[in-house]
């Protein structure tokens, strides 16, 4: 899905397209389980049974949605080519940038940011948030392995680096970004940047390339 055509509703925008923005706008302002298919379809204009058309269920919408975002996280993650970036700058700052650079696109789009506030909103209160947490951690697991792999090639690091523990770890920082991203967009807080966790993250990896440097 092309996220950028997501943000503002059209009168040439598709139907399917047009359910998907106001349910999102609904699940994140009144809750999921508060949400009801009549709601949607008095959101977009049309009748509950033209939203039967595209969706069985509120259910069945949402589960679109999350997968929607599981194609887009990963996506997020593997399109950034981040070994001119490590050769350039091979320590902490560098890592910082391959990450950012792979999170930089939850500041483009309204949608995306309102869907990942809904995640983190709704994610204890519905076991099928809890499935894309999980993809999100091994996804961030996969993209610090593969910056070991490259950090690995030019030695900077050995082969005894836990490259999962250190996932796991800084899943934990990747977790508080995207919620800082995302409140900071849906809400329209001023107090609170990307930017703000760039220190954070760069004290991370400078002590991670000095506990496994070589």
């Amino acid at each position: 899905m092309d996220y950028s055509l997501l943000n503002i509703l059209s009168d040439e925008m598709p139907t399917r397209q047009k359910i998907m923005i106001c349910a999102l706008r609904l699940f994140s302002s009144k809750g999921y389980a508060e949400t009801t298919i009549r709601d949607i379809a008095s959101a977009v204009g049309i009748t509950p049974g033209s939203i039967y058309g595209h969706f069985n269920s509120k259910e069945e919408l949402l589960h679109y949605m999350l997968t929607d975002y599981e194609e887009y996280t990963h996506e997020m993650f593997s399109k950034v080519d981040i070994v001119p970036i490590l050769e350039e700058r091979p320590t902490g700052e560098g890592i910082t940038m391959c990450f950012m650079a792979s999170v930089s696109s939850l500041t483009e789009s309204v949608y995306y940011a309102n869907l990942v506030h809904l995640i983190h909103q709704e994610q204890h209160r519905n076991a099928l948030f809890g499935r894309f947490v999980l993809l999100r951690l091994q996804e961030t697991t996969e993209f610090i392995e593969r910056i070991f792999r490259v950090l690995k090639d030019m030695n900077i690091i050995r082969d005894d680096a836990n490259a999962e523990y250190w996932g796991a770890y800084t899943y934990s920082l990747m977790h508080m970004l995207s919620t800082l991203t995302a409140l900071h967009i849906v809400l329209g807080s001023k107090g609170i940047s990307i930017n703000d966790i760039v220190p954070l993250l760069q004290h991370l990896f400078d002590a991670l390339i000095d506990a496994y440097g070589v």
